[in-house]
């Protein structure tokens, strides 16, 4: 396995990380790209505004998940821990799908968005359809995290770099 070798070089180091750097800079790319699309669209101001609440909503609705890249790496050593992180992931992943449906389907969706967040009526309207589409997002990333983490970890990082590839070809297509 490559994190458990010693014989470490510059150039191997570099190509371990290179896909990696990329995966980062590709996603770093989707938000603006995003973004230009709903320029595009009528009413810009409210429908960018919906964008931007939605995104932080989803954020903290898959937060549980964000670390399942760093916890798959250290703990996917053998197929029976692979076996049992897997379980863990499903699980947390069905968790944060319930919140996503709780958040943005029930009057949970107005005590948030529309009375502590304080968000105008127009902005709110247009912000929870969009994250109806969201709710299986986090489960979405929960797995993608969980995947590239095992990935990592058995030093396969350029098919991190390629599924990010195809990701993103496959998102602009659909846009």
């Amino acid at each position: 396995m490559f994190l458990t070798s010693t014989a470490y070089t510059q150039r191997r180091i570099f190509l371990f990380w290179l896909p990696l750097a990329a995966s980062w800079l590709l996603m770093s790319l989707e938000g603006p790209v995003l973004q230009a699309v709903i320029a595009r669209l009528g009413d810009i101001q409210t429908q960018l505004a919906a964008f931007g609440i939605v995104v932080s909503l989803e954020i903290a609705i898959e937060s549980p998940v964000i670390m399942l890249l760093a916890t798959s790496t250290a703990l996917a050593t053998s197929g029976r821990d692979y076996r049992v992180l897997r379980s863990f992931v499903i699980w947390l992943n069905a968790l944060v799908t319930i919140v996503a449906v709780v958040v943005a389907s029930t009057p949970l969706f107005d005590l948030i968005v529309r009375r502590i967040m304080g968000i105008p009526a127009p902005i709110a309207d247009a912000a929870q359809p969009g994250l109806v589409i969201m709710i299986g997002w986090s489960a979405a990333i929960g797995f993608r995290r969980f995947v590239q983490g095992v990935l990592i970890r058995h030093g396969q990082t350029r098919w991190v770099g390629y599924g990010t590839v195809s990701r993103l070809f496959s998102s602009a297509a659909l846009r």
